[in-house]
């Protein structure tokens, strides 16, 4: 909620507020830590490396998204759900 109310605050002054959730990343985790965090990730069974995040940063920072404010983007490969 504070993404929404801080977009809706600082829109009218053609600011754009967003974010990205991250879930688990991968640093070195242990095998069986690892097995077990997949279970519950509908997407991969696995965690997810760093590098998989940029490509909603350039997102976000690009012309495609210039209408894109309030929002918020969870890359947990299913995680939440």
């Amino acid at each position: 909620m504070l993404t929404k109310y801080l977009a809706k605050y600082y829109g009218p002054k053609g600011v754009r507020v967003n974010m990205i959730s991250p879930g688990g990343i991968w640093d070195n985790h242990s095998e069986v830590f690892d097995t077990k965090f997949g279970k519950n990730t509908p997407l991969g069974g696995h965690m997810q490396k760093s590098t998989d995040l940029p490509a909603t940063l350039v997102y976000y920072f690009s012309e495609s998204s210039r209408q894109v404010t309030g929002q918020n983007i969870t890359i947990d490969g299913g995680w939440t759900l």
